[in-house]
């Protein structure tokens, strides 16, 4: 995805996954179900993602929209990782963006090691393109309901540090207020998130893509897909 999803003011914290490859030993033997044990994957890892508060910015901070890599893959994430450019250490935000980790992370890197005709390869090309087209709306629907949920803690967290700072609260109350903080947060988020029924949509677009990938590659080919982004 564009890096449209990241404001560079906010420092994204970097989950990151335990990534192996699969036991060969244990693959499904239907596509169907090599599809839903990735799907499960990723829906799985986004529950797991959390937010957390920030308390030397006074923010909060959260994991790539708290949502799993997979949810970000376009056409661009079928080409070789690139090796991060030391420069950016002068520009932190475009750590702060991560699309390094999300093309880590995600399934498009295991469809380059494929062997992939021309035809093949213009066909993911295509699917991946239509995939993040799919999702970018609902992306974008995720991080304005992000922003506008963080806006409400920011003042409250703000105003918390001027009174310990102040000597107003102790700081026991400090982390006390915290602590409630995030809880309230991620509460109110997930809420959210139940209700405008965006996770189930990007479920559905990603099954939707894996079973594109499914009748594009060989069955052998879908194998090693499989293992290799099972984790």
């Amino acid at each position: 995805m564009k890096n449209i999803f990241y404001p560079c003011a906010i420092a994204i914290a970097i989950l990151i996954f335990a990534s192996s490859c699969g036991d060969d030993s244990i693959v499904p033997p239907s596509a169907t179900d090599k599809i839903t044990a990735l799907v499960v994957q990723a829906e799985n890892e986004t529950q797991q993602i959390q937010s957390s508060i920030d308390l030397t910015a006074a923010s909060i901070s959260i994991e790539n929209l708290a949502l799993s890599a997979d949810y970000f893959v376009d056409e661009q994430h079928l080409e070789p990782l690139v090796k991060l450019d030391t420069s950016a250490q002068n520009h932190p935000w475009k750590k702060a963006c991560n699309n390094d980790f999300l093309k880590a992370n995600g399934f498009g890197q295991c469809l380059q090691n494929l062997n992939l005709s021309e035809s093949q390869r213009e066909t993911l090309e295509e699917t991946l393109e239509d995939y993040a087209n799919k999702q970018k709306p609902i992306l974008n629907d995720e991080y304005q309901l992000f922003v506008d949920l963080k806006s409400q803690y920011q003042s409250r967290i703000a105003a918390d540090i001027d009174s310990l700072q102040r000597g107003n609260i102790d700081n026991q109350t400090f982390q006390n207020k915290m602590k409630q903080y995030q809880t309230t947060f991620i509460d109110a988020f997930s809420r959210q998130r139940n209700a405008n029924k965006n996770l189930s949509m990007l479920s559905v677009n990603y099954r939707s893509a894996l079973e594109t990938i499914q009748s594009t590659l060989s069955e052998s080919q879908f194998k090693q897909f499989y293992v290799c982004h099972k984790r």
